[in-house]
Order: C-alpha cells, then structure tokens, then sequence
C-alpha cells in the first residue's frame, strides 16, 4: 500500500492497513551499505479512531500493519505510522521516519 493513499471507509467497518518500507529501505541500504531494521513502529490516529487490539507491528518484509475502527461519517482522519529504525552503517542508532494515510469516512 502506498503511504499517499487515501482510503474511505463506512463508520461501521473494522480495517486493516499496512505501511510497505521496504523500498524505501533499500534506498538508505543503497546510499549507506550495510543492513536497516526496522526496531519499532508506533500508530498515531486522529481522535475518534481506533486502534483495534491484535494489531501486529512489523513483518519481515518491512511492513507495519494497524487494524483499526471508528470514525463519523461525513469526517477525514489521518493516521500516522512511525518507525524507528536501526541502519547498521550509522551511530548512533533509532532514527525515526514518519507516513501519513488519509481515511475519509462516509455512508456505503
């Protein structure tokens, strides 16, 4: 999924999204060597959202995954991934880097 989505969603539904890094973590092993682990990932959601329990953290393909809920119809909401991230290359280390997706709700 792309971090410049924008999704739309009916105030009932329960959702899943994911932050794929991957590509943008071959870029800094590309301009640094070396390998990227990505040691954290934290959501931040708009008021009125959700974070659904169960939601896992990164898989071994640099995704972050959110399950999430909630929301009024008729609203726009973001939700912001943050990861923390450890390039093997570098000291220090947890440097973070930031994605915004934008969830509009409305009526299906």
């Amino acid at each position: 999924m792309a971090t410049c989505c924008k999704l739309i969603k009916d105030p009932s539904d329960k959702w899943f999204i994911y932050i794929d890094w991957s590509e943008w973590i071959t870029g800094i092993i590309g301009d640094i060597g070396g390998t990227v682990d990505i040691t954290n990932s934290q959501w931040f959601l708009d008021t009125g959202l959700v974070e659904e329990a169960g939601t896992p953290t990164v898989d071994d393909n640099y995704k972050t995954f959110l399950y999430g809920s909630g929301g009024t119809a008729g609203q726009t909401y973001s939700v912001m991934n943050r990861i923390t991230y450890d390039p093997s290359a570098l000291t220090p280390s947890d440097f973070t880097e930031d994605r915004t997706i934008t969830i509009k709700i409305q009526e299906k």
